[in-house]
């Protein structure tokens, strides 16, 4: 992973826009630095310009949805790791996509879950860290 500022970027999509709001309001709380996407393409042409750290992304959505992205960031060379909220069965998706996922979180999810799974990426609340590469 690229660390390159003071805080840690991640890019939070759903397109629930409820979702969305709130996930983008906890984590700027918690000190990072937050873009969001409501489609897949969007998160490919945010990634373009300004890439992650960390990427959160709900499966399910409009247009080109999660495993589509899951897909095309495999044929690049940008590593960033993705953490997947969806209702799917974790099996469901390994499965299906056979793509590597970093970590999962199972809908509906608790608001400290997804606190302690960031953390666990970026070392701490807002600050950079590589912990959690191969979790």
């Amino acid at each position: 992973m690229d660390f390159m500022s003071d805080r840690c970027k991640i890019l939070v999509a759903d397109d629930q826009p409820g979702v969305l709001r709130l996930l983008q309001e906890i984590l700027e709380e918690d000190g990072y630095d937050v873009i969001t996407a409501r489609d897949g393409r969007q998160i490919l042409e945010l990634i373009s310009r300004e890439p992650p750290g960390l990427i959160l992304m709900d499966l399910k959505m409009p247009g080109m949805d999660g495993k589509q992205v899951l897909e095309e960031l495999k044929k690049t060379d940008r590593k960033i790791p993705v953490i997947v909220m969806t209702a799917y069965d974790k099996n469901e998706i390994v499965e299906d996509i056979n793509l590597e996922i970093k970590y999962y979180l199972r809908k509906p999810f608790d608001l400290e879950e997804i606190r302690s799974v960031i953390k666990g990426f970026t070392g701490t609340a807002g600050g950079l860290s590589s912990k959690g590469e191969d979790s």
